[in-house]
C-alpha cells in the first residue's frame, strides 16, 4: 500500500507560497539554496506536507513515544526542477490560523527523501497504510521519519545520534530502548542542583 498523509491545514500552501514570494523580492532574506533557485527563475514546487511532532526528554524516558508526541506544525518539501532545495514549515495556532515558520536546508531535508524511499521498500509496510509524519526530539538531536499505522515505525534521519542508525527501521519499543539511557542521562544532568553563588 502507498504511504499516506493526513489532511493538511487550509492555508498552509498559501502561507508557504507567500514566503517564497518574499524570497523572490528579498533574496538575501532566505537560505542560499532557495534564494539561488528563485534567482535563477526556477519554479519552486511544493510537496504534499507531512505533520511534525515533537517529544521531550521525559516522554522518551517514559517509552510511549506515539501517545506522548505533540503536533507542532506541518512540513513541505520544496523542489526546483529535479533538485530538492529546502523544506518549509508552518504552524497552526489554536484558532486554526496558519502562519509560516521557517525554511530549512539542513541535511535532514535530503535525508527525508532517502527515508521515504527506504520506507516504501520495507516488507512490513507493503500490506498496510502508514501515515507519514516527522518526529523531532530536539534534546537528543534526533529527527526521524515516523510511519504511523497498525504499528509505529521510525527511521532516523541522517545525521543520526550515535544511539541509532540512520534510515534503519525501529519499532516504538526499539527506538525508546535505544534512546532511554541518553534521555535519562540528560534528565539527571538537568536536575542537578544549581551551585550556590559565591559569597
Amino acid at each position: 500500500m502507498p504511504l499516506t498523509t493526513a489532511t493538511p491545514p487550509e492555508g498552509g500552501i498559501r502561507a508557504v507560497r507567500n514566503a517564497i514570494r518574499h524570497v523572490l523580492r528579498h533574496p538575501g532574506s532566505a537560505l542560499k539554496t532557495l534564494a539561488a533557485a528563485a534567482g535563477e527563475g526556477a519554479d519552486v514546487c511544493i510537496s504534499v506536507p507531512h505533520p511534525v511532532y515533537t517529544l521531550g526528554l521525559p516522554d522518551v524516558a517514559g517509552g510511549n513515544l506515539a501517545d506522548s508526541a505533540l503536533l507542532q506544525g506541518w512540513r513541505y518539501l520544496l523542489t526546483a526542477g529535479d533538485t530538492l532545495v529546502a523544506a518549509a514549515e508552518v504552524i497552526v495556532s489554536g484558532t486554526r490560523a496558519v502562519r509560516f515558520s521557517h525554511f530549512n536546508d539542513s541535511p535532514f531535508v535530503r535525508s527525508t527523501v532517502d527515508a521515504l524511499a527506504a520506507a516504501e521498500a520495507l516488507n512490513q509496510v507493503a500490506p498496510h497504510d502508514y501515515e507519514v509524519r516527522l518526529l523531532k526530539v530536539p534534546a537528543l538531536y534526533l529527527f526521524a521519519l515516523w510511519l504511523h499505522g497498525p504499528d509505529e515505525l521510525y527511521l532516523p534521519l541522517a545525521p543520526a545520534p550515535p544511539e541509532v542508525t540512520a534510515l534503519c527501521p525501529y519499532s516504538q519499543a526499539e527506538l525508546a530502548a535505544a534512546l532511554r539511557a541518553k534521555a535519562d542521562e540528560r534528565l539527571a544532568f538537568d536536575a542537578r542542583p544549581e551551585p550556590a553563588p559565591p559569597r
